[in-house]
């Protein structure tokens, strides 16, 4: 499940350049973009969505300056409980700005999983940021097909860069499920990303949470 707003894509928009001549166009930037990775495990919120397992993952988008974007991003995936589900595909709308130092995202966010429809949920999303901070909350839309409510999250997080080093911190909180808090650190070697990422969940009823570590490599287009 793509978290568009803490991860937010990946990818970085297509560059097309120009000879210098004279009669030349200033270099312009591509409003579709795409984003492939492969990583160690798929940890979604703070918890695995392939059983511990690898997966690949990526992207397409499109990005208007106007600040409207959308795009759709896949992963396979494999869960206990549904068996049968191998693969999941996010649609997603946005619109964001800034203001001076501080930003802005809504959006709408669609799950799906083509082998198992009754897991299916949509999302939407109000972000603000002030400079490296950002706040994001999702409400969830409707029900599941048995009934169950998709549940609301909140998302705090911290994210900056030192010495061409990302640095992130998040800590976030599942409605009447669990609280995950986590850290990542990320460095891009010669147009290719590479990150490893902590996270640790508490469940509101002082169950046993759930600890990963998750390694990836990505590349953007």
């Amino acid at each position: 499940m793509k978290n568009k707003t803490t991860k937010i894509l990946l990818s970085l928009s297509l560059i097309s350049t120009f000879g210098s001549t004279p009669l030349a166009k200033e270099a312009t930037q591509s409003p579709i973009s795409a984003n492939i990775s492969v990583v160690s495990d798929y940890v979604w919120r703070g918890l695995t969505q392939t059983d511990g397992e690898g997966a690949i993952q990526g992207g397409f988008d499109y990005t208007h300056e106007n600040g409207f974007a959308a795009g759709v991003w896949g992963s396979n995936v494999d869960f206990a409980t549904n068996p049968d589900t191998s693969a999941e595909f996010d649609f997603y709308a946005t619109y964001s700005g800034e203001v001076d130092k501080f930003g802005y995202e809504v959006g709408y966010i669609a799950y799906r999983y083509p082998s198992e429809s009754s897991i299916n949920f949509e999302e939407l999303y109000l972000g603000v940021s002030y400079m490296d901070f950002g706040l994001t909350y999702y409400a969830g839309l409707g029900d599941f097909s048995d009934g169950a409510k998709v549940l609301d999250y909140a998302e705090l997080s911290y994210n900056t860069t030192l010495s061409e080093v990302d640095f992130s911190i998040l800590y976030g909180d599942y409605e009447d499920s669990y609280t995950v808090y986590g850290f990542g650190i990320g460095k891009s070697f010669g147009g290719v990303d590479f990150a490893i990422n902590y996270t640790n969940t508490n469940p509101d009823d002082s169950g046993s949470g759930e600890t990963n570590t998750v390694f990836s490599i990505g590349k953007a287009f």
